[in-house]
């Protein structure tokens, strides 16, 4: 299931009370005598973003660019959710997708692909898919269980920018949205 907010419901079952005629009074009870009280508690989950992916300075496209190999840094999600509750991080496809996650600058485009894994072979899954329908962690999204809500786990995220044409020279970024289902 897919939460958005946390949403914390309390219900309370009661029959109450009616007025009876001529200044009688009478309470209406089950038949036990009994008042049931009930409460529910949503599972939550809550995430920040630690550190934004930057390549830094490019200064040729001749072979793949990683934000590690090229002094910047991956980018970082922490998560936290109630204990034992699991989890799944998926990401969006950004806001320039075309066949591949784009950065942009203007009308010009930069190809990057966000990953799982260090060694760049697993696609980050998309946000949409993942989390809308529920899944659990797969090997294109991260997922994980939680250890109480005040105990964030840090999620890596890393990224690539294939070899290639070098674009135009100016500043290229692109916004992604990142969701975690429970």
């Amino acid at each position: 299931m897919f939460h958005k907010s946390v949403i914390a419901a309390l219900a309370v079952a009661a029959l109450g009370t009616t007025a009876g005629y001529a200044g009688t009074a009478s309470t209406v009870v089950n038949s036990n005598g009994q008042l049931f009280v009930q409460a529910t508690i949503a599972a939550s989950c809550t995430y920040n973003i630690a550190t934004n992916m930057d390549f830094k300075t490019i200064q040729t496209l001749a072979s793949a660019v990683t934000p590690t190999l090229n002094g910047g840094t991956e980018g970082a999600i922490k998560v936290a959710c109630d204990s034992g509750q699991e989890y799944a991080l998926g990401l969006g496809q950004g806001q320039n997708f075309s066949t591949t996650r784009q950065m942009a600058n203007g009308a010009n485009r930069l190809g990057y692909e966000l990953y799982v894994n260090a060694g760049t072979t697993q696609v980050f899954g998309d946000a949409a898919v993942g989390a809308a329908t529920g899944a659990s962690a797969s090997a294109s999204n991260v997922g994980g269980v939680g250890s109480g809500i005040t105990n964030f786990a840090t999620i890596t995220i890393f990224g690539k920018i294939p070899a290639g044409t070098k674009p135009a020279p100016g500043g290229y970024s692109d916004s992604v949205v990142v969701a975690v289902a429970y």
